[in-house]
């Protein structure tokens, strides 16, 4: 037995699911390419690193949140098919997408234009994620990936919340990546679709320049996020129209309300600027 069938037979799913090989593996956890035996289809298996499993708390938060993005039907949104839970592992199986993340794309020179088209297709995929009364929470390059046809699908819905049921963590815990996080998660405060649309603006900002609006120790960003005013754009690369920092200080405003009040309206934005 090879490890890939071992792997199966302790996550339970041995008989309906072929492990085939590692795709990528990080702070959360594993993910292989998988076959689906049932429909002879290729998919992502997601196994969690063991030690994330010894809470019941958070199985039981992991559990609910893929359910929740399993609700999430959207061209671009990465599926969410099945979770479930071995011997000791959960694991979550996703649909499978062939392509690169936005970071691959952005650190190998994305025209503006092109960015900024893929950024209004994860607009409008934060739109479904939010009409299905969720907030991603972590909205950063890494979480987007763009296939061979040019489809980007917004991935990792890990640290979700679903709006419908209230806080799923302790007040005070902040989730996300420093770089992209909204003034309202680095304080630890309830957050809504309004964070998810200053992330996506922090990428954007990322997509225009080069650089994200605050650089530093994850401490440092984060008050940067709470009290300074992002550089211009003009900052970092000249001959960007005037009217697109307007545009993106509304979007990056440390008050939720004064932004963009749908990601559809963000998606519009960006429209205007490609």
């Amino acid at each position: 037995m090879d490890r890939y069938e071992s792997l199966a037979r302790r996550l339970g799913i041995e008989g309906r699911y072929k492990v085939l090989s590692l795709i990528d593996e990080g702070g959360m956890g594993k993910v292989y390419r998988a076959l689906q035996c049932s429909l002879d289809r290729t998919v992502a298996l997601k196994v969690l690193n063991p030690n994330l499993t010894d809470s019941p708390q958070l199985v039981q938060r992991v559990l609910d949140e893929a359910r929740l993005a399993a609700r999430i039907a959207h061209s671009n949104v990465v599926g969410v098919l099945e979770p479930g839970r071995g011997e000791r592992d959960l694991y979550i199986v996703y649909e499978l997408v062939d392509g690169r993340s936005l970071r691959k794309l952005f650190q190998e020179g994305l025209p503006i234009g092109a960015a900024l088209g893929l950024l209004g297709q994860a607009a409008d995929g934060l739109q479904a994620i939010h009409e299905a009364g969720a907030v991603h929470r972590d909205i950063k390059p890494e979480n987007m990936l763009v296939d061979v046809e040019g489809r980007l699908k917004v991935t990792d819905l890990g640290v979700a919340r679903d709006l419908t049921r209230g806080q799923m963590t302790a007040a005070g815990t902040i989730f996300g990546t420093p770089a992209y996080m909204s003034p309202e998660q680095c304080r630890g405060d309830k957050v809504g679709p309004a964070s998810d649309i200053y992330s996506l603006s922090v990428v954007a900002y990322e997509a225009l320049t080069g650089k994200v609006p605050f650089d530093g120790s994850p401490a440092e960003v984060i008050q940067d996020h709470l009290g300074s005013e992002p550089p211009p754009l003009s900052s970092h690369r000249e001959g960007l129209p005037e009217e697109w920092d307007r545009l993106l200080l509304r979007c990056l405003s440390k008050e939720p309300h004064r932004r963009p009040k749908r990601a559809a309206d963000l998606s519009a934005l960006l429209g205007r600027m490609a």
